[in-house]
């Protein structure tokens, strides 16, 4: 006696499976997962000290350049990726401000420099606490980034099954 299971419509399942692959790598999908970046960016610029405002202004949430990755790094193309980060060009002192600095001293023989008020200040200046803003702001949100990346691909998904129907 042999036990056999016949499977019909493979074929189109395949199809449909093909389908929500495909709309999973599109614009769609990106969108999603812009949003997630977008939270983790919201809740650090919150968190982030507003001394000038630089800071905070440079805390972005952004796409990846597909093109750009796959030159760069030899990725896989198309994939939707999206990070929230900081723009180095607006706040270069970020790291500092996230991690503290401990007694930034001159090179020898040389004195500090404020490039804003053009004054000489010394060969060392205090210790700068950490203030962190970034890594809470991540370390708070995984669950809900997890949860708003499910929830917009299960909405994709769905409406690539209804539209295949």
């Amino acid at each position: 006696m042999s036990d056999q299971i016949a499977l019909e419509g493979m074929k189109e399942l395949n199809i449909k499976f093909e389908r929500i692959v495909k709309t999973l790598k599109k614009k769609d999908a990106d969108k999603k997962m812009l949003r997630a970046a977008e939270v983790i960016r919201d809740d650090a610029k919150n968190r982030a000290p507003a001394r000038t405002g630089k800071l905070k202004q440079a805390i972005v949430a952004s796409l990846v350049n597909p093109v750009k990755k796959y030159r760069k790094y030899g990725g896989a193309h198309g994939e939707p990726e999206a990070y929230a980060g900081i723009d180095y060009a607006i706040a270069p002192h970020a790291h500092l401000v996230e991690y503290g600095v401990f007694k930034p001293r001159s090179a020898k023989g040389k004195v500090l420099f404020d490039g804003r008020t053009g004054q000489f200040f010394g060969k060392e200046v205090a210790n700068m606490p950490a203030k962190p803003f970034f890594r809470p702001a991540i370390d708070s949100n995984k669950d809900l980034v997890v949860q708003v990346i499910a929830k917009g691909l299960k909405e994709l998904i769905g409406k690539e099954i209804r539209r295949g129907k």
